[in-house]
């Protein structure tokens, strides 16, 4: 290293003077970074990317699934709902052919002709 002795407002101040260095990288290495660091790192990228379409294709494909299903079991509700009422019972059971009774009486079963338990079970 060589030392020169420069005077600046009179006073003796050492400056180092440094040798030039060629300060950028040969082409070689700046290839086999690319290769090595940005290409992969390309690929992984373009690969999430595909990954996040897909994804995003089935999710939405899942919410329309769910909003036609739940529209559907509304509908379901609503005509069990119709069907069950109190007063459709009534109506079918007319149509039908059942009676209203007014009286209810039971037979009269001997009891020669009911089982009896064995004292065994």
């Amino acid at each position: 290293m060589k030392t020169k002795k420069l005077s600046l407002l009179y006073l003796p101040l050492p400056v180092i003077v440094l040798p030039k260095v060629k300060f950028f990288p040969s082409k070689r290495l700046v290839m086999n970074l690319v290769f090595l660091f940005i290409i992969p790192l390309l690929a992984l990228y373009i690969f999430q990317v595909g990954k996040l379409i897909e994804t995003n294709y089935y999710l939405s494909t899942q919410e329309r699934f769910i909003e036609k299903m739940s529209l559907e079991i509304n509908e379901l509700e609503k005509g069990i709902l119709k069907n069950y009422s109190l007063k459709e019972l009534e109506q079918k059971a007319i149509s039908l052919g059942f009676e209203n009774i007014d009286k209810i009486s039971y037979l009269q079963v001997p009891e020669y002709y009911l089982a009896k338990k064995d004292k065994n079970y």
